[in-house]
């Protein structure tokens, strides 16, 4: 249990939001905007963009559940992390631009208003407050992390491209470090497949009986017994539903 809520609290920073919300208008310019004033009024209309999407979001969640909107969050911010690096890479601005705002839509559909949510849900009375500060505070610190080391990270990718012999491309440091954001979500989105279960309609006693049938099912290794079929931990939940 709380590998799902640590992983999911954990998956909302690491592909890069504080990045992109703290530098956005260097990306902007990075990406061959170069005038301020264009630059802070796409700032400008991303976040009116964000809040809208979020609202979309809301009326969603009881609608479609939690993990498809999660999944589908992560997936369009690799997506997302793919064109941006494409068009810094490439200094094409609206390319650059446009995937800005398919990330700023993608995490506020899922990864932005589903997170907290999902790690009340999924934890009983009894140590939900417990692990609420758990992954509120590893969420925190990885944002630290994030956003702290975002510049140090694009001078490494430009230092890597001098070493190797340069590619000559402006932004080659921008491009590297969305690149690798890409590839975390990639695989942050197989954990989500993997790990996270549907919690909409679902009971606290409901998702207390997973656990135990989770447990039950795939017991962890004992001695020689370390065997795992690797099945997607979302079955058990679904047995639920069984008469």
């Amino acid at each position: 249990m709380l590998i799902m809520v640590v992983g999911v609290a954990l998956i909302q920073q690491i592909t890069g939001i504080e990045a992109i919300m703290y530098y956005s208008n260097q990306i902007i310019k990075a990406g061959g905007i170069t005038d301020t004033n264009t630059a802070f009024l796409v700032s400008m209309i991303m976040a009116i963009w964000k809040t809208g999407i979020i609202v979309v979001a809301a009326r969603s969640l009881d609608e479609r559940g939690r993990r498809p909107l999660l999944m589908m969050s992560v997936a369009g911010v690799m997506v997302a992390e793919m064109v941006m690096a494409a068009g810094l890479y490439l200094e094409q601005g609206m390319l650059n631009i446009v995937g800005l705002f398919i990330f700023v839509a993608a995490f506020s559909l899922g990864l932005g208003p589903i997170t907290w949510l999902f790690c009340a849900e999924i934890m009983p009375v009894e140590v939900r407050a417990k692990g609420m500060v758990v992954s509120v505070g590893l969420n925190r610190i990885m944002s630290f992390i994030i956003s702290d080391t975002f510049l140090s990270m694009v001078n490494a990718f430009e230092d890597l491209d001098k070493d190797i012999g340069g590619t000559g491309t402006k932004n080659i440091g921008q491009a590297g470090v969305f690149f690798h954001f890409a590839v975390i979500s990639a695989f942050s989105l197989v954990f989500v497949y993997f790990l996270v279960p549907e919690t909409k309609g679902k009971t606290l006693e409901e998702m207390g009986e997973y656990f135990e049938r989770l447990a039950a099912k795939y017991p962890a290794p004992q001695g020689d017994e370390d065997e795992d079929d690797g099945s997607p931990a979302h079955v058990v939940l679904e047995e639920l539903e069984k008469p």
